[in-house]
């Protein structure tokens, strides 16, 4: 997993080279290579991006990065913030633990289905070993919305926030849509056996992970 820190000011800009020197010293401080700078938001390829609440909040809908952002800035931003999409948000200042316990918290998912523990772990959805047990491969669209509904578990997620998360501002069909979550639907079937009942279509609406 690679989080892209975009920072301009100190502590931030001093993270990657900390986390370097504690990889070579004793290990790393955490499951991620970080990447630190004043960069652009489309620099290095990406899981997950940390940046300035107020240059995510003045970025427009169309150029906001695909991957969930933590914003991170003064609490006057963070209601604005949430509201405009970003994933988490860190009130300055910020350890680098923070930002990685954080980061771990979106980038792999676990929910509970019917008592079966589901974990999303990069590209692979995985249920507990033993009897039904198993771990499959997700393509690039049924990963992001498993990350979406799992985020939102138990909540109604609309036709228009899976196509926003899937496609960004690209017209897309509506058949489009249901196929990946009929993928899904599979996918979690394969990983243990009646958990592709808990995705329900809720007519006229969209989604929802039970």
């Amino acid at each position: 997993m690679t989080i892209l820190i975009l920072a301009d000011r100190e502590p931030y800009i001093s993270y990657a080279a900390r986390y370097v020197a504690a990889d070579d010293a004793k290990g790393p401080t955490g499951p991620f290579v970080v990447f630190c700078g004043p960069g652009p938001v489309d620099g290095p390829a990406a899981d997950l991006l940390a940046m300035p609440a107020e240059d995510f909040l003045a970025l427009p809908a169309a150029l906001r990065p695909g991957a969930p952002v933590i914003a991170y800035g003064a609490a006057s931003s963070m209601e604005a913030a949430f509201e405009q999409g970003c994933a988490d948000f860190l009130r300055e200042p910020w350890p680098l633990q923070e930002l990685l316990a954080r980061a771990g918290r979106i980038l792999d998912p676990r929910i509970s289905i019917g008592g079966v523990e589901l974990s999303l772990r990069k590209d692979r959805l995985t249920a507990p070993g033993g009897a039904g047990g198993a771990s499959v491969e997700l393509g690039e669209a049924e990963r992001k919305l498993a990350r979406l509904l799992m985020h939102n578990a138990g909540l109604p997620v609309t036709r228009e926030a899976v196509r926003y998360a899937l496609y960004g501002e690209q017209a897309v069909s509506a058949r489009a849509i249901d196929n990946h979550v009929s993928s899904l639907r599979r996918k979690l079937e394969q990983v243990h056996k009646g958990t592709g009942k808990a995705l329900i279509t809720i007519r006229g609406v969209g989604y929802r992970l039970t």
